[in-house]
């Protein structure tokens, strides 16, 4: 059990003995605690209100002062009789349980990910006597581990309800150069500044606040601290707090006999180090005695330190990580996968290090033995990323071989237990959609199955791991193009989510928001653009709070449901959705600095749909820009996945083509309009029910270009082909497909007009007009629109027969809808702009729910 040293003559000695880096420690509190006034008085709030035990998970990067300020709070409940508590995560829960028994207790978990045994050490809690329990979890950011708590730990199991809440940190408000100022005047008047002599090399103007440089983004204290004790051990300099970490790491650097790859490996296996080589204890496990807190690893250095010299070290020669991996036992690799889940999370400004992040978990995977828990504690850092899924899957099916086998089966005991189901459900989000479209993997179902089975027995425990189950099924069915089916799951979902005490919150939001999302998204397959209207706004509006809470689970998903407003577009709408997209394509740019491999195709997605919005609100330059550089991301990409990224380039190539034909640059669109089809009608061949329709949409375009070149007869065979297999698909799936195939017709009454065959065109020219005029009634705005386009193409081949009194009477018609239309689009924006459209919903989006449309 740790405990924070008391200011004493033990701890200025403590202080003493620390290395530079070392004076960054927050729990020696060498640099005044200032700017949290507010987060402090929450927090006092939070401990006075009326539920005996309540839990807050508090996120935030490494190094914006999280652990100073728990020290802090700590240190002020402390003086009122409260008992403070800090497990570490060797700590059994016998001995927390112990710990905490008393009248008043805080208990903070700092590096809650750090802790594999995390839900049974707060579930010693449970039940602990009629005292009042503050528990606060710190971490960078939540994922398995945390949503696993809510049905593993006994803690929320029992007939006390535990309230739970989630709150990120953010760097104070304190102006940098103050905050320099402050800290270079505290570490110059440390123990450690006596003994190294800073103090002497200080003249008067020694203290003077250098000049301070900033980074585009507000940074963590830590950062900030660094680049002040930087410029003091050099004698001066500029303060550049986007480089402090840095160059305070090169200070360190110098006070190192070992080679840097062997510190990096005794970094990642949690071995201590000073200026000799890195020392191991009898067990193989790191000694103690530098560590003087949660927040700092071996040697005494901060995490983030440690996290940079790790990526400078191995990222630029990914070789070295075997040497640096080799012979991990369990726990070393638990503590290798924590530093890749901590890379990831937070980028230490390394070219390459999201690869090391990869690399390091593969070398795990390689390490881990078949032991249950070795494998889950790895599983439950990650989601998703940044294990490759070959790697996520191979853990995962080792992890339900591993706890499928009942040595001692007990024929009373129950069918399925939690850790069966838990593991069957990762296996499932491990596996996703694959690229084939037979069956529904079985892992999905079976974790639905064994989860509902579970829950049948215990409600309140099982329904969020059920539901989430559930949402993975419903990604799982859309991914196999069953969109109804995939819509019915969401929907059910989402109502149970609805239905949860308001207590539940904190843990149905995300299955909640997964559900919206999907239910958006098969919508727009389904062709009901206004329900993907509702759900698109709601999850917007949720999101920009759960990023407010929890940036680094949320920033992506929000960019991604902002970017997805093809529906939107579709209704005409693009003008209210053309900022968020912007912002879709900003936060997806930052994110692809730090990680182009994960973010830069999402950018691409982003682009083209901002391209289409442009485009409907005529900005040609923005809209063939986005479309160029998408294409050209898409391409790059195509080179090294050249089966996988087939669609997406057609994609591009389409929308690119169709802006480029519309802007009178019809020869360069045509050889872009041609690769399209041809790899759409490769697509269409081996999985037609997915791309059949999108290869109509590239036959009519390129139809159009063709037209615009004088090539008729060629022209022709093309659209003919979209209307035959849009008629196809609007008989198979009644409702989704009418509009597209009365587009087409329309077209194709163009196509034969242009080829001398007007009597010809009347009919498909008539019925567009008809199923229209049937859509039209709705009153949408791009219905009329549609309807608009059709009377006209029917007043082309009504005038070349000679019938210009019809001719003109269809012309007066779509003049008068398209007024029409424009009071529409004005009277609709102010309807789904009410905030009573979405007033009830609150959702909060995981990563890794149902995939989205382009």
């Amino acid at each position: 059990m740790w405990r924070p040293p008391h200011p004493d003559s033990r701890l200025r000695a403590q202080r003493a003995k620390v290395s530079a880096a070392g004076l960054l420690d927050p729990a020696l509190r060498i640099v005044p605690f200032t700017g949290r006034d507010a987060e402090l008085a929450e927090l006092q709030a939070w401990c006075r209100e009326r539920p005996r035990v309540q839990v807050r998970f508090v996120t935030g990067t490494g190094g914006v002062g999280k652990s100073r300020l728990a020290i802090e709070f700590a240190a002020r409940l402390r003086r009122r009789g409260w008992a403070c508590v800090w497990p570490e995560p060797d700590d059994s829960p016998a001995e927390i349980a112990a710990a905490c028994r008393g009248g008043r207790v805080l208990v903070v978990v700092d590096d809650a990910a750090a802790h594999p045994r995390l839900a049974e050490q707060l579930g010693a809690l449970a039940g602990g006597g009629e005292g009042r329990l503050r528990v606060i979890l710190l971490g960078r950011t939540g994922r398995e581990w945390w949503t696993r708590l809510r049905w593993a730990c006994d803690l929320w199991a029992g007939p006390e309800t535990v309230p739970t809440s989630q709150v990120h940190l953010a760097p104070p408000r304190t102006p940098v150069a103050t905050m320099v100022a402050i800290a270079r005047r505290a570490f110059a008047r440390s123990a450690f500044a006596r003994r190294s002599g800073v103090r002497r090399k200080l003249g008067p103007a020694g203290l003077a606040v250098p000049e301070v440089r900033e980074g585009p983004e507000p940074a963590p204290v830590l950062d900030v601290h660094a680049a002040a004790l930087a410029t003091l051990l050099r004698g001066g300099g500029v303060a550049d707090v986007s480089r402090g970490v840095g160059a305070l790491l090169d200070v360190e650097r110098e006070g190192w006999a070992a080679p840097d790859e062997e510190i990096a490996g005794a970094m990642l296996r949690g071995l201590e180090f000073g200026p000799a080589r890195p020392s191991r204890g009898a067990s193989g496990r790191a000694p103690a005695g530098r560590r003087t807190s949660p927040a700092s690893g071996p040697g005494g250095l901060p995490n983030r330190l440690a996290e940079l010299h790790v990526a400078r070290t191995l990222a630029a020669d990914l070789a070295r990580v075997r040497a640096c991996t080799t012979g991990l036992d369990a726990p070393q690799a638990f503590r290798v996968a924590l530093f890749a889940h901590r890379l990831d999370v937070d980028d230490p400004g390394v070219p390459e290090a999201a690869r090391l992040a990869t690399v390091l978990l593969e070398r795990v995977a390689e390490a881990l033995p078949d032991d249950a828990e070795a494998l889950a504690r790895v599983l439950r850092l990650f989601g998703r990323r940044p294990l490759p899924r070959d790697v996520a899957v191979g853990l995962a099916e080792r992890l339900t071989a591993v706890v499928g086998r009942r040595d001692d089966p007990d024929p009373a005991g129950p069918a399925v237990t939690p850790e069966v189901a838990d593991a069957t459900a990762t296996l499932a989000r491990a596996l996703g959609a694959p690229e084939t479209y037979d069956e529904v993997p079985p892992s999905a179902q079976e974790a639905v199955t064994a989860w509902r089975e579970l829950a049948a027995r215990d409600p309140d425990r099982y329904r969020v791991p059920l539901l989430e189950a559930r949402t993975v099924m419903a990604g799982v069915l859309f991914g196999k193009g069953r969109y109804a089916e995939s819509l019915q799951v969401s929907d059910e979902v989402a109502s149970a989510c609805r239905a949860a005490p308001a207590e539940e919150r904190v843990w149905m939001d995300p299955m909640l928001a997964n559900a919206l999302n999907g239910m958006a998204i098969s919508y727009d397959f389904l062709g009901r653009p206004e329900q993907v209207e509702v759900c698109h706004t709601a999850s917007v509006a949720t999101l920009r709070r759960l990023v407010a809470r929890d940036p680094a689970a949320h920033e992506a998903m929000l960019a991604l449901v902002l970017a997805n407003t093809v529906g939107q577009v579709e209704l005409g709408r693009a003008a209210d959705v053309i900022d968020g997209l912007r912002e879709s394509v900003e936060i997806r740019r930052r994110l692809t600095l730090r990680r182009p491999g994960e973010h830069e195709q999402y950018l691409a997605f982003a682009l083209s749909n901002l391209s289409d919005a442009a485009a409907q609100l005529d900005r040609p330059a923005e809209a063939v820009a986005a479309a160029r550089e998408a294409l050209a991301i898409r391409r790059r990409f195509a080179r090294q996945d050249p089966v996988g990224m087939r669609w997406l380039v057609a994609w591009s190539l389409a929308g690119l083509g169709s802006l480029l034909s519309d802007r009178g640059r019809a020869a360069e669109a045509a050889g872009l309009e041609e690769e399209s089809v041809r790899i759409r009608r490769e697509l269409a061949e081996e999985t037609p029910q997915r791309y059949r329709d999108m290869l109509a949409t590239s036959c009519s375009n390129l139809a159009v270009t063709y037209a615009r070149l004088g090539r008729f007869t060629e022209a022709l065979p093309l659209e003919e082909e979209a209307v035959g297999i849009r008629r196809d698909l609007a008989g198979r799936v009644p409702g989704r497909y009418e509009e597209d195939l009365a587009r087409s017709l329309s077209r194709l009454s163009v196509r034969l007009t242009e080829a001398n065959r007007p009597l010809d065109a009347v009919a498909p020219a008539t019925e567009a007009v008809s199923m229209l005029r049937d859509l039209a009634r709705s009153k949408r705005p791009h219905h009329q629109d549609g309807l608009a386009v059709a009377l006209t193409n029917l007043a082309t081949v009504l005038r070349s027969l000679g019938r210009a009194e019809a001719a003109t009477a269809a012309v007066r018609e779509a003049f008068a809808l398209r007024d029409e239309s424009v009071e529409l689009v004005e009277r609709e924006r102010g309807r789904w702009s009410s905030p009573a459209r979405s007033a009830d919903v609150l959702v909060d989006i995981e990563e890794g729910g149902a995939p989205a449309s382009s």
